[in-house]
């Protein structure tokens, strides 16, 4: 798009927008939705760059979207619900499909019990193989550091 100079317009949502990503190969475009709509939950979009058709629409996030980003390997996308809504969201970005951490419940491992689905450890895993970082957001409120159901996931 920049060596070419040329503009496109996307009128995606009549909603406020609250973050917008291009992956590092340029090939997606990603936007998501700060709040919810009165009929649905907050959306993110998926649009190709090479056509910007949109490829895909996921809603997850009940309260809207304040964080998106993607690996650096384009497999995951990470969406973060409002403060309100307190959620994290990872996306297996190829399939386009949550990483629902009701049915990839944390397992015990050599360190103890973890609160990571294996999905992600795994990912971590091939990560330091590799010799590259990851980053993970604990967002830590109030006494206890970090509870999760694991019926519910929450």
């Amino acid at each position: 798009l920049i060596g070419e100079r040329r503009q496109k317009i996307l009128n995606i949502s009549k909603d406020e927008l609250s973050c917008l990503i291009l992956s590092e190969n340029s090939k997606y475009l990603i936007a998501s939705i700060g709040k919810k709509n009165l009929e649905e939950f907050a959306s993110i979009f998926i649009f190709e760059t090479s056509n910007f058709s949109l490829i895909k629409k996921m809603n997850l996030h009940p309260k809207g979207v304040q964080y998106i980003c993607l690996s650096n390997d384009n497999k995951y996308l990470i969406s973060i619900g409002t403060k309100e809504e307190n959620s994290v969201c990872i996306w297996d970005f190829e399939k386009f499909k949550i990483i629902d951490m009701k049915k990839d419940k944390p397992v015990k491992g050599e360190w103890g019990v973890s609160f990571l689905a294996p999905t992600l450890v795994k990912e971590l895993q091939q990560n330091l193989e590799r010799g590259e970082q990851s980053m993970l957001f604990l967002n830590r409120r109030g006494y206890a550091p970090l509870l999760i159901c694991r019926d519910c996931g929450h």
